[in-house]
């Protein structure tokens, strides 16, 4: 019987752990800035794709996903906003 309350103890912390990292990523979400909010919703864009994709396209994608994702992190927005509007025309191209 302990055995089986300790795995629906484990169980229940698991889910626990997950219900608050989602709330984390969508508080940081809520308080990102628009442009930051704008990349991440580009980057899902792009790596909705990726399946679709060239091998070449997808590693530019990549490197530019890492871009982004390194600016925001170190809050470089010029940098940050040259690799979205590179990202955009790829998306644009690819879409087209």
């Amino acid at each position: 019987m302990a055995r089986f309350e300790h795995d629906d103890l484990s169980t229940a912390q698991q889910r626990v752990g997950q219900l608050f990292g989602q709330m984390l990523a969508h508080s940081e979400e809520a308080s990102a800035s628009p442009e930051i909010a704008e990349a991440r919703r580009l980057i899902a864009k792009a790596e909705a794709m990726f399946e679709k994709i060239s091998t070449e396209d997808k590693e530019d994608m990549v490197d530019l996903i890492e871009d982004i994702h390194s600016a925001i992190e170190e809050t470089a927005n010029d940098r940050m906003q040259a690799a979205v509007a590179k990202l955009t025309d790829i998306l644009y191209y690819l879409e087209s």
